[in-house]
């Protein structure tokens, strides 16, 4: 059990002083350094805030919205990831204290976490990530993913991260399918692992942390495989949070069926992981497990449904998109897993059907967090009208009067999700959740630069009426920074600073032919001409905002 806790509030000469420190026996002699002279911790907190102001990308657009809302969104990112603190949940710090928390106030490991911290990437933030992996592996945790995968599948060297985790990460909020069978979980954190070494550089981290959890949640996926007419398959998994439209008969009983074989954002999932354990063995100058090899050649990419020129991407084996679904993980090859450059022509065109389809089945059950991921995916499929289209829904929808994201739809006529909560009185049902915050500013940053097929794509996002855009000081994978201003439709200036040598492959506006750009370590490349009203376009920093 926890251990217990003792508080004590105070005024101070310098103001008033709650102190709170975890007790076994609830001495209160443990509170006496909370009410000395907080002037050295006070002038810590502010030379802490003025260097986390100074180093982070500012944006530019002709919507004061969104620049109001990155600066709401990165303060909150350092509030609830500050390195050294303790992992963000769905609320972070700012859980209800009228209420008890939704969802056991756990770590939804099917896109909510890594929404939440997805933002510490380009913003130069990496190391906010580390309290979240230092939960990951330490030894309660690893037990819990070692013993959940040896009971699965009786292996010793297996990593299987379940759905909604607290931080040992122990099951909440019941066992069932949905929990135990989403190997795609602890593929994704896999990834968040190689996107950190990928903007640090930190070959010790590769090799120490991110190779061995990688592979642990590589071993969960190698032993789910079986051979199929002449390939590999996955014989049962799920696609997060669907359950199929037509009824079957389990040990008698009617249901809804909720898995089935080859989920699409399974095999891509694995595909994804499987990319990054190859790289990260050749930067490492290992050789890569056979295995792995054979599951890039003989695992498919994706399921399909349909003939013809209607084939299209399943959920999994036999089951379509039948309804409108919040979790777009079928389409998880553009984003976040981001396998579409190895995908052959005629997948293209069959992605291209899926999308469509998605189109059509509308948004009705969407929620706050699933805006900001169709954004993503549409910005990346060069979608340049509509994802502002949907910003503004979302704003209007999911943001409340402080600029918090809520579960919760804020009126009725566009959407159905959770309708009878939304019914009820929001001083009391009104939900918080820090991934809808965080996918939305990852969101409005893509619209300016994204990584897609490996290469990073200026203003995709930026619909024509917009005449001017900027941002500077993005981070991108390889150890890149990188500003850039759009005016008049065109873009018209972009610089890129090298912290480590290597190679980026730049495309400068939408429909443009990617260019490729080499540098060594600290040096620049500069095209156009900046602005001389630039000064207006980027934003400038100010200390201790």
């Amino acid at each position: 059990a926890d251990p217990g806790m003792v508080a004590q509030w105070q005024r101070r000469p310098y103001g008033f002083c709650l102190a709170a420190e975890l007790s076994e026996s609830g001495d209160r002699s443990c509170l006496k350094s909370g009410a000395d002279d907080w002037s050295q911790a006070l002038q810590a907190s502010r030379a802490w805030w003025d260097a986390y102001w100074q180093r982070q990308p500012t944006i530019a657009l002709p919507d004061r919205f969104f620049e109001r809302f990155w600066r709401l969104a990165l303060y909150k990112l350092a509030c609830a990831t500050t390195p050294g603190g303790v992992p963000s949940g769905l609320q972070g710090p700012w859980l209800e204290d009228y209420q008890r928390p939704p969802w056991s106030c756990d770590y939804h490991f099917n896109v909510n976490v890594q929404q939440i911290y997805s933002l510490a990437f380009a913003t130069g933030n990496a190391e906010h990530l580390l309290p979240l992996f230092d939960m990951l592996e330490s030894p309660a945790s690893q037990a819990a993913m070692r013993g959940n995968a040896r009971s699965l599948f009786g292996i010793d060297d297996g990593l299987l991260l379940t759905h909604a985790v607290d931080d040992r990460c122990g099951q909440c909020g019941g066992m069932g399918v949905g929990a135990v069978l989403d190997f795609a979980c602890g593929g994704w954190m896999g990834l968040l692992y190689w996107q950190y070494y990928r903007m640090t550089g930190d070959r010790r981290f590769l090799a120490e942390r991110a190779m061995p959890f990688m592979r642990g949640v590589m071993r969960v996926f190698e032993e789910a495989l079986e051979e199929r007419d002449g390939r590999l398959s996955i014989p049962l998994s799920i696609s997060a949070e669907y359950g199929c439209t037509f009824s079957v008969k389990v040990n008698g009983r009617v249901c809804r069926q909720n898995s089935g074989r080859d989920p699409s954002n399974q095999l891509t999932c694995a595909h994804a992981l499987l990319n990054a354990l190859l790289a990260a063995a050749q930067e490492l100058g290992e050789a890569p497990k056979p295995l792995w090899l054979d599951m890039k050649r003989r695992l498919p990419h994706f399921c399909t449904i349909g003939e013809g020129d209607d084939k299209h991407i399943a959920i999994w084996e036999g089951q379509d998109l039948d309804v409108c679904h919040r979790h777009h993980s079928h389409l998880a090859m553009i984003y976040p897993f981001d396998i579409c450059a190895e995908l052959s022509e005629e997948q293209h065109r069959q992605l291209e059907r899926s999308i469509d389809l998605w189109i059509l089945r509308g948004m009705g059950q969407w929620s706050e967090w699933c805006y900001p991921w169709a954004i993503q995916l549409q910005i990346r499929r060069n979608f340049r009208e509509s994802p502002r289209l949907l910003f503004g829904l979302w704003r209007e929808l999911f943001l409340n009067e402080g600029k918090a994201t809520v579960y919760l739809p804020r009126f009725q006529g566009l959407t159905m999700h959770r309708k009878a909560d939304m019914l009820k009185p929001r001083e009391t049902h009104e939900v918080m959740q820090l991934d809808g915050t965080m996918a939305g500013a990852t969101a409005m940053l893509d619209m300016l630069i994204c990584e897609y097929a490996g290469t990073a794509m200026l203003f995709a996002g930026i619909p024509a009426a917009w005449r001017r855009a900027a941002f500077s000081d993005v981070r991108f994978p390889g150890g890149f920074r990188i500003s850039a201003e759009r005016a008049g439709g065109r873009t018209r200036f972009c610089e890129v600073k090298a912290e480590r040598a290597g190679t980026l492959r730049l495309q400068l506006a939408p429909g443009e032919k990617p260019i490729e750009i080499s540098l060594a370590a600290g040096e620049s490349w500069q095209w156009g001409t900046k602005s001389v009203s630039g000064h207006r376009l980027i934003i400038g920093r100010s200390k201790g905002r």
